[in-house]
Order: structure tokens, then C-alpha cells, then sequence
């Protein structure tokens, strides 16, 4: 009896073995590669160019198994985006001369060093919006650049609106109409929702 029981138990198993595995997938799809650096996260750096020491490539993410993009000349500089959280590549903005998105150079002081920019004034790279004006829910700083590190130029008062002109490719601030002080369209406030939100 107790042998039959366990035969039964056994073929019981069996069979819900067979459900459970014939219901699964044959393999898992593979998650899609990232386009451009854009799914990639960075964080901010307090460097805004580079420039290249040697013949180097600019690949589409942070590691020498993406792909090769293009490659960039001795002497040529590039704006820098932001930088990857292992801090080995700087994010810059993808060729053909392009600011939407972000591509990566390996970030080796033999290959690269920093560099100032053209101007002081030189505009930051931003990507269009889908928000055309915010509403300040505090009292918030305009800043020269994208980063609290940034100079402050003046404050958006709390229920005060302003333009969007654009966002800083990591999607952390706004580009907002600047105040007397402000130069070139350099005019950033944070796009934390804490902070701000889009205007109704």
C-alpha cells in the first residue's frame, strides 16, 4: 500500500513538473542595449571639456564592449555631460556634433585631460522639452550651470512661473529664461518635483 501511494505521489509530481516547465518561456529575451548612453546612468561633474591626448573612440556606453562610435583626433575637445558612476568614462554628447543622448570616452588622464571651455559663456548642451514653463513650489535658486556647484544668479520666488527653454541631458534641470545676470542662456533651476513642477 505504501508503495503505491508513493508511486502515486511520484507520478503526481511528474506531471506537475511537465505543466509548470511546458508554460515557461524556451529562453528569456535579452534586455535591449542601451541607445546612446541615454538609459545609462551618470552623475555630475564639475568638468564641462575635455580634450583628447591621443587618437581616441567614443563608444556607446561605459566600457570597452560597446561599440565604437567614432574616434576623435589629437587635440580635439569635447563638452563633458556628466560622468559614469564607476567614474572611469565621461559622458559627452554623441557625433555627428549632436547633443541628444550621450556617448562615452574612457576617462584616462595618459589620454585626456580637462580643459576650459572656449568661453566662460559657452552655452551648455540641453535636449528639447515637453514642459514650455515651470512653477517655482519654493523658493528656488537660477544657477550658471546644471549642478548646485554652479554660481547662483538670482531666485525664482515660490508661485513664480518662467520659460523652459530646454533640459540638461541627464534630465536634472531646466533651462529657464535668466535674470539680468545671467549670459549666453547659462540659466538653470532644478527639475526636482519637489522644487518644480510644469506650469498649468
Amino acid at each position: 500500500m505504501k508503495q503505491r501511494a508513493l508511486s502515486q505521489m511520484i507520478a503526481a509530481g511528474a506531471v506537475l513538473a511537465s505543466v509548470t516547465f511546458s508554460a515557461l518561456p524556451a529562453f528569456a529575451s535579452a534586455p535591449a542595449a542601451p541607445e546612446h548612453g541615454r538609459a545609462i546612468p551618470v552623475q555630475s561633474t564639475m568638468v564641462r571639456c575635455i580634450r583628447a591626448q591621443v587618437k581616441m573612440n567614443i563608444r556607446s556606453g561605459p566600457g570597452y564592449h560597446y561599440a565604437v562610435i567614432e574616434k576623435v583626433n589629437v587635440g580635439n575637445r569635447l563638452p563633458v555631460t556628466g560622468l559614469s558612476i564607476d567614474c572611469r568614462w565621461w559622458r559627452v554628447p554623441c557625433p555627428p556634433g549632436g547633443t541628444l543622448g550621450g556617448c562615452f570616452m574612457v576617462r584616462n588622464r595618459n589620454w585626456i585631460t580637462t580643459a576650459p571651455s572656449n568661453s566662460p559663456n559657452e552655452p551648455f548642451p540641453v535636449v528639447s522639452s515637453a514642459v514650455k514653463r515651470i512653477t517655482a513650489l519654493v523658493n528656488v535658486n537660477i544657477r550658471s550651470g546644471p549642478h548646485t556647484g554652479y554660481q547662483r544668479l538670482g531666485t525664482l520666488t515660490q508661485g513664480a512661473i518662467t520659460n523652459v527653454h530646454g533640459v540638461s541631458v541627464d534630465g536634472h534641470w531646466y533651462q529657464v529664461d535668466c535674470p539680468r545676470s545671467g549670459v549666453n542662456g547659462n540659466c538653470f533651476v532644478t527639475a526636482n518635483l519637489l522644487y518644480t513642477e510644469p506650469a498649468k
